[in-house]
């Protein structure tokens, strides 16, 4: 149906129902499409295949065939490789920020745990000229709390809690530390010690990972009055666990756990 006879007979459109007359031609593409769709496809379900598949076209809008089309897609192309290359860019530019960062804190670290194994070895050297009256050398942690246990007459005991106050570091290599320690017992098997009996003593932890829960907690506390409860088992060995302790001198805050 071309557009003179549409314009002629305008009143067509406005019929319930459309009469379509094909030829040999069009009825032998319209016979394909119904091939292509299902068996035993009729021809009016095949002609109202064809105008939904024509009309979904026609809203979908023309098809990029003219040049302009191909250039306003070539341009959108290239602002995406341009939004792609700068998001790019921030990603490396904020690891490398990150990277500095955490060389800058490494360095900040090591130069305090130097500053801390330098004031420890000025302190042990103090000691050693003192003479008779310098300290007592320190003992690791399991070897006190046997002994303890032993004067106190307490060798099956399970659980003992120590006061614990943190007195320096020694630096064996760049990511290992002995961790000072003075400790006297408060109680064990929660019976409270007699503490005129409970002398403090020197003790250390080593080697610990500087980089650890264990050091950090300690050393970020180390003005602070500890408490050390440490839980015995003859096939676990000694676990043991630091706490703050409160103004009152109760147990507070669980700060890290390890086994010795």
């Amino acid at each position: 149906m071309d557009t003179t006879t549409n314009a002629a007979n305008p009143d067509r459109w406005n019929r319930a129902k459309l009469t379509i007359h094909l030829s040999a031609k069009r009825k032998a593409k319209l016979a394909t499409i119904a091939a292509s769709i299902a068996a035993g496809t009729t021809p009016t379900e095949a002609v109202e295949h064809a105008i939904d598949q024509a009309f979904g076209s026609v809203r979908a809008g023309p098809p990029l065939s003219t040049a302009d089309d191909a250039d306003a897609l070539a341009c959108r192309i290239d602002e995406l490789h341009e939004a792609m290359s700068e998001l790019a860019t921030e990603v490396r530019r904020n690891g490398h920020r990150q990277d500095s960062a955490h060389h800058e804190a490494s360095q900040n670290v090591a130069t305090i745990l130097d500053l801390i194994s330098a004031a420890s070895a000025s302190m042990a050297d103090e000691d050693a000229g003192m003479g008779d009256e310098g300290s007592e050398a320190s003992l690791d942690l399991a070897t006190w709390l046997r002994n303890e246990l032993a004067r106190f007459g307490q060798t099956t005991a399970k659980s003992v809690i120590a006061r614990a106050q943190w007195t320096g570091m020694a630096k064996a290599t760049a990511k290992l530390a002995s961790l000072g320690l003075e400790v006297a017992l408060a109680a064990i098997d929660e019976k409270p010690v007699d503490q005129a009996m409970a002398s403090p003593a020197l003790t250390q932890i080593g080697l610990v990972e500087i980089d650890s829960e264990l050091f950090r907690s300690v050393a970020a506390n180390a003005s602070r009055p500890l408490f050390v409860v440490m839980n015995l088992s003859a096939t676990r060995g000694i676990s043991c666990t630091f706490f703050a302790a409160s103004v009152e001198g109760a147990l507070a805050e669980k700060m890290a756990t390890f086994t010795i």
